[in-house]
Order: C-alpha cells, then structure tokens, then sequence
C-alpha cells in the first residue's frame, strides 16, 4: 500500500497569525484568504518581518508577476508558461527567509501553484538512499553566486536551495543524484489553484514552488520577506528530524 504523498495545506484567515504561524510550522506553507488589496497585503507581509526589495519590485517591495512575453533566463515567471519547482532567489548568498503571493485575478485556464515540502523529500531520502542524500549536501548546484549545496545545515537547521534553469549548472557527476531528488519531489508535490483574494505564504529555505501554465490575464503579487528573529515565525528551513509528532509520509511496499 502506498501512503499519501502529501497531506491537505492549511487554509486560515489572513488576520489568524497564530493559524499563520501553525500552518508554518506544520507545512511550511499556508493559503491565507482576507487580502483585499495591495495595501493589506502590504500590511499584512510588514506584521511578519521586512520587506526585501527585489530588482524588478515598486517602492513598496511588491512584485507583480504577470505575463510580459518574457523568454530571459531567470525571468520566465513573466510569461505564461508554466514554472519548475524552486526556491526563490536561490542565486543569492541569502535567499529571503518568507515568500508570500497574492492573486489579483486568476486566469481563463490553468495557472495553479506547485508545491513541495522539502523535509518530506529529505526524509524520504534520508530513509532509502542516504548515500544520495550526502552527495546533495556536498556542494552540488553551480549557482551565479557560487557552489551551493541542494540541502544544507545552517544554524541546525536544513535549508534547501533549488532552481533547474539555464542560470545553474549540476557539478559532474552529479545527474544520477539530481534524478532521484527530482523523483522525490515529484512524489510529494501537490497543486492549488489560489483564488483571487487569497494568497500563499511559505518558507522559502523549506518549500518549493511553481506554477502550471495558464491561458489569459494572471495577476498575482509577491513579497520577500526576512522574518524577525526570534520571533513566532519558525525559522529558515526546518529541523532535521520531526518534533511535531506527524506520521513520517514516504513510501511503503504492499
């Protein structure tokens, strides 16, 4: 028998902080509804931390992510083809702690949001092929700001760091590992259709994320956001084992 991949994502109102915060702790990502506007979202992001800017981010730190026709390396989330799971920002020495995207107006067609619990994928990986596991935390990922490992400990935490565009390269010898990692997390991704008035908020050195293609006009509005510390927000990544006393979700044999 082969146990659920992934469990349903938490959904709360945007003025539940602690159901915020919980949906964090469990998932790593929440679907928050009650956004209203740009400036709640605004507001709503400000409550959690500061707002990182972002070179193609307003004044206010907010992105609108729509399609431009874009065909850039790096900037594909501009268009209207569909986006391979990732980690925002993961060029960057330190990617943003928080990712939270607001829909504006959802498509004609398709447009739905990927996701993948990476403690899941490490756990996974942990149990059945450990040697792999050690080869994605060698340094792994040539990346514009250097050589990075896929999982990563860091202040006993781990942190996942993903992107599979043009602007990285797997370091030799490494596309056997890299397969298997894919595998696994195509195992535990699940889609979500995000309604206008909603968004998702996640940790982004725990989840990845992406997004279906889709036909017509898609608004959405993204903010990165570097959580206090010591704060109730969990911190970056996730701990190495579980703690929360959920059942382990990785595959069994009948």
């Amino acid at each position: 028998m082969m146990l659920p991949a992934v469990r349903p994502l938490i959904q709360v109102d945007a003025g539940d902080r602690e159901a915020v915060v919980m949906g964090l702790q469990a998932h790593g990502v929440v679907i928050v509804h009650g956004i209203e506007s740009r400036e709640m979202l605004h507001s709503f992001c400000a409550a959690f931390g500061q707002l990182r800017n972002h070179p193609d981010s307003d004044s206010d730190g907010i992105t609108t992510i729509y399609d431009r026709g874009s065909t850039e390396p790096g900037k594909l989330a501009f268009s209207s083809r569909a986006l391979a799971l990732h980690t925002d920002r993961a060029s960057e020495a330190m990617p943003p702690h928080l990712v939270v995207v607001w829909c504006e107006t959802t498509a004609e067609a398709g447009g739905e949001s990927l996701f993948c619990d990476a403690r899941a994928v490490y756990l996974d990986l942990l149990e059945s092929a450990s040697p792999i596991l050690a080869e994605l935390m060698s340094p792994f990922l040539h990346l514009p700001a250097g050589c990075f490992p896929l999982f990563d400990r860091q202040n006993g935490q781990i942190v996942v760091r993903y992107r599979s565009d043009d602007l990285v390269r797997i370091v030799d010898g490494g596309s056997s590992a890299h397969e298997i990692f894919v595998q696994s997390v195509a195992y535990h991704t699940q889609a979500k259709l995000i309604p206008a008035g909603s968004a998702f908020v996640l940790n982004n050195g725990r989840v990845l994320h992406g997004r279906t293609g889709y036909i017509g006009s898609r608004n959405m509005l993204r903010a990165f956001v570097d959580a206090v510390p010591l704060t109730d927000v969990p911190r970056f990544g996730f701990a190495p084992e579980l703690h929360d006393g959920s059942p382990k979700e990785s595959r069994s044999k009948s």
